[in-house]
């Protein structure tokens, strides 16, 4: 390691020069997380309450007529994503999207 002022350039590295637990990820921190944020701010403070029901119902209406991206990403954000891929079997996919259809988009 360089000493070169940097105020983490005599903290212990591991393995494969990853840094230990407990030591910020790096000198100067993630700098992209501060564009997330900024990202997350602007987004929300231009979306209103109409816009996130109408997204939401555009992607049901889109689950409803099969598309299989709509009924993923329905599932994902209502049950959470799965952290084991889940093997279906053959017509399990329209079982799913008959769940969807029984959906009342207007109640969410």
């Amino acid at each position: 390691m360089s000493d070169n002022g940097d105020k983490y350039a005599n903290m212990a590295r591991g393995e494969g020069g990853r840094w230990l637990k407990g030591i910020p990820g790096g000198p100067g921190g993630n700098r992209r997380s501060e564009a997330r944020k900024r990202h997350r701010e602007l987004i929300a403070n231009s979306t209103t309450d109409e816009d996130v029901q109408a997204v939401w119902a555009r992607l049901i209406a889109s689950a409803k007529a099969g598309e299989q991206w709509a009924v993923k990403e329905f599932f994902d954000r209502v049950l959470g994503k799965s952290t084991t891929p889940i093997e279906l079997e053959e017509g399990v996919g329209q079982a799913l999207v008959k769940v969807i259809k029984g959906v009342d988009p207007d109640r969410i």
